[in-house]
């Protein structure tokens, strides 16, 4: 594990020193304080220095079907909220891979693959988790800090050692008992039960959720039981 007192963004680093260097499964590089950190759908992930959980872990992959690496995120998000929910009760997914505290946003992560024929050769897991950050840009809609929920201040350094701890169980159960993953994916998913409201295509309907194919492809049921299906940034979830 190798520490950077600061960088731009942990999953940049981690990308190039892996084109200069031969890094063992699992390499991760770790910082507590970001630049320009990087979140999904091009957003900046914003972090006080000093105060949260940031790092990216690089995953060296033997043959898995490029149409399946949504199980990457299942093991990712899973190993967050299993952490953060020792700590606070009332965690949850919010597909595909944000992990939320009631209707407010705890963790973000970005995970990002490279390629070889029809499989992922290697994947870089970003994943940023709010511990002791008290205090958020008026800009940020929804965040929360583990410090928010519970009052408390925590040792970053052991938190990290957790979800690094968590990430390499949760890859060994993913390959040996992949239902078993997804059905603890399903179980602790945002919303799961229930209808909520969605917008896609700017229109806004209530659905629940029915399912989560293994190509990541979120499965919503309307009222009327008719069946809609979304790929990531496809539907947005309306707070």
């Amino acid at each position: 594990m190798q520490f950077v007192k600061e960088l731009d963004s942990t999953n940049t680093f981690l990308a190039d020193l892996a084109r200069k260097e031969q890094l063992p499964d699992g390499y991760t590089v770790y910082t507590y304080r970001q630049m320009h950190g990087r979140g999904q759908r091009g957003n900046r992930w914003e972090s006080e220095p000093d105060a949260n959980v940031l790092f990216s872990m690089l995953w060296n992959l033997k043959q898995l079907p490029a149409g399946e690496q949504f199980v990457i995120s299942q093991i990712a998000s899973l190993c967050v909220r299993n952490v953060a929910a020792r700590y606070a009760e009332g965690v949850t997914i919010k597909w595909p891979n944000d992990i939320y505290y009631g209707d407010c946003k705890l963790a973000g992560m970005l995970i990002e693959t490279v390629l070889e024929g029809a499989f992922v050769r290697q994947a870089i897991v970003g994943i940023g988790l709010n511990v002791n950050q008290t205090v958020f840009p008026d800009y940020l809609p929804n965040p929360v800090s583990l410090a928010q929920i519970t009052g408390r201040q925590y040792d970053k350094y052991a938190v990290l050692e957790e979800m690094t701890t968590e990430l390499a169980r949760l890859r060994a159960l993913a390959f040996a008992c992949p239902e078993d993953l997804r059905r603890m994916y399903f179980q602790h998913l945002y919303r799961a039960g229930g209808f909520y409201p969605y917008r896609a295509g700017g229109v806004l309907f209530d659905a629940e959720i029915a399912d989560i194919r293994t190509d990541g492809m979120l499965q919503l049921r309307l009222k009327d039981g008719q069946m809609r299906q979304f790929f990531f940034k496809e539907v947005e979830f309306v707070l």
